[in-house]
């Protein structure tokens, strides 16, 4: 009797010790691994780095270009290049010749400064 109680109690230890082993494999299968996971985090950073970096020169490239656009409109621009503008007392700019009368005070804008001019003569021609 005492030798079938040691064999069955030895039976049961190995069971449970093959059960206990069992479910060490099965974890260790679940367990992740910090460093693996830690190597897909710097790979998506320096994905995430080149994407920004990207998305930032292009950006740029278009700022730039809309600078650009902005420059070439730019009233002051063209005053710069030698050319005015003209406005009448109410502020208006001046476009056509048909707008004006002998007699009429002009505000003409330069690149840098300004002048009150009165209209003397009007031609016709260009």
């Amino acid at each position: 009797l005492a030798a079938r109680l040691a064999a069955a109690w030895a039976e049961q230890f190995a069971r449970g010790r093959w059960a206990v082993l069992d479910r060490v494999r099965q974890l260790s299968l679940v367990r992740p691994d910090p460093g693996q996971y830690l190597a897909k985090v710097d790979q998506a950073g320096l994905r995430l780095e080149a994407v920004a970096a990207k998305n930032f020169s292009a950006l740029s490239a278009g700022l730039d270009a809309v600078n650009a656009r902005l420059q070439a409109l730019n009233p002051h621009a063209v005053l710069e290049r030698g050319y005015a503008i003209a406005t009448d007392r109410a502020g208006h700019i001046v476009r056509d010749r048909a707008e004006l009368a002998i007699g009429d005070v002009l505000n003409v804008r330069f690149a840098r400064g300004a002048a009150v001019t009165e209209v003397k003569k009007l031609d016709s021609g260009n």
